[in-house]
C-alpha cells in the first residue's frame, strides 16, 4: 500500500490524507509528525518484532484472536475473497507442484491473490497463538501488579 521504501515526506502525507496513525523509531520522523499535529507513537527502541506487535495492540486497545486469522488480503486489504472451484484455473498462476500439494484455493476479490493453507499459513498461524498467550500473560502481570511474562519463545 506503500512505496518502497517510504520517503518521511510520503509517510507524513499520507498519515495527513488518511487521517492514520504513524507508528516508528525514527526519531526525525516522530518529531516531525508531532510539529505537525499529526497522530504518531515512538516505539521503545531495542524492542523485537514481537514486542513491537504486542506494544501496539495494547496501544490500541485490540485483543487478539484467532477469529479472523487471514480474513484480509494481504496485498490490497479486501475481505471479500472466493473459494476457487476449479484448481485448473490456477495453472500458471499457482507453482505446479503448489497445485499438486493442496486442494484448497482461495482468490481475492480485490486484486486477485491466491491464497492455500500451507505451512506459510501453519507458521503464521503459530506466531499469532504465541502472540496472543503473551497478551494474556501481559494482561495478567498488569492486573497482579507483577513484572511480567518472559520473553516469547521463554513460555
Amino acid at each position: 500500500l506503500y512505496p518502497a521504501p517510504p520517503s518521511n515526506e510520503w509517510v507524513l502525507a499520507a498519515a495527513e490524507a488518511q487521517n492514520r496513525i504513524i507508528v516508528t523509531r525514527d526519531k526525525r520522523l516522530w518529531l516531525r509528525a508531532v510539529e505537525a499535529g499529526l497522530h504518531v507513537h515512538m516505539l521503545r527502541s531495542g524492542s523485537t518484532t514481537s514486542e513491537q506487535v504486542l506494544e501496539i495492540v495494547d496501544l490500541c486497545g485490540v485483543t487478539i484472536t484467532t477469529e479472523q486469522f487471514l480474513s484480509r488480503c494481504t496485498h490490497c486489504n479486501s475481505d471479500q475473497f472466493d473459494e476457487v472451484q476449479q484448481k485448473s484455473t490456477l495453472e500458471g498462476v499457482v507453482p505446479a507442484r503448489t497445485l499438486a500439494a493442496f486442494d484448497e484455493f482461495w482468490r481475492c476479490g480485490g486484486c486477485y491473490q491466491v491464497y492455500w493453507k500451507g505451512t506459510h499459513f501453519d507458521r503464521a498461524l503459530e506466531m499469532l497463538e504465541d502472540l496472543r498467550r503473551q497478551q494474556e500473560l501481559l494482561k495478567d502481570a498488569k492486573t497482579s501488579g507483577s513484572r511480567g511474562p518472559p520473553p516469547l519463545g521463554q513460555l
